[in-house]
């Protein structure tokens, strides 16, 4: 039996969940209270700054602020006459650019080197630098759908003591630190469980270096 003019009025109830991408960056997710994470993988990833012809922005500035604290030798200390030197030679090498040359704020590069922080640092037993990941979040607020989050951990290392200390480097203009805390919670949060996750073992400090502020923040 055929039935003629009849219409579906049946509506998929998880719309929300359609335009969910495959994978989304760490830095994308506002607020994820109950997270659950399974594992894809850690891995260690070169940075390619130099490919790119472009003006320096404000943002392209922090990422050569980032590049600069990845290609330098932790472990020695500089002189600012030194680092003017070391970046000269990236540029020769054709990593940078001339134009990012002159973009480079070298005083706050050694103030981060001559802090307490990077003290622990040059004492660790083991340091990492820019390590790529992409763990799999169940998310409460999409409905416990499984996504893939993926993002970059600036560093990390394991001090003279023995513990484990996650670093994320922020090039913000912002004079308020709680503000950063609050910006970046809940990404560093991500980068713990990842961490955690790929060294099977607890974080014991998470803390964010704002450039701007020449400050250490613990979260």
């Amino acid at each position: 039996m055929k039935i003629y003019g009849a219409r579906f009025e049946w509506e998929y109830p998880y719309k929300e969940l359609i335009d969910l991408p495959i994978k989304i960056a760490a830095s994308q997710i506002k607020a994820c209270p109950n997270i659950e994470t399974s594992p894809i993988g850690l891995e260690e990833i070169s940075a390619k700054f130099a490919e790119q012809s472009h003006q320096v922005t404000g943002a392209q500035k922090g990422t050569l602020m980032h590049l600069i604290l990845q290609k330098l030798e932790f472990g020695r200390d500089y002189t600012k006459e030194e680092l003017k030197k070391f970046i000269n030679q990236l540029y020769l090498q054709k990593i940078i650019q001339k134009e990012e040359v002159e973009k480079i704020d070298v005083l706050k590069i050694y103030q981060f080197l001559q802090s307490e922080i990077y003290a622990r640092i040059k004492e660790a037993k083991q340091v990492e630098k820019e390590k790529a990941f992409c763990v799999n979040l169940e998310l409460e607020e999409f409905g416990r759908q499984e996504v893939a989050v993926q993002g970059m951990i600036d560093l990390y290392f394991i001090d003279k003591k023995g513990q484990l200390v996650l670093l994320d480097y922020k090039t913000d203009f912002i004079e308020d630190e709680k503000l950063l805390k609050e910006k970046y919670f809940t990404q560093l949060n991500i980068y713990k469980k990842a961490l955690e996750i790929s060294l099977n073992r607890r974080v014991d400090e998470v803390c964010i270096y704002a450039t701007h502020l020449n400050k250490l923040i613990y979260l």
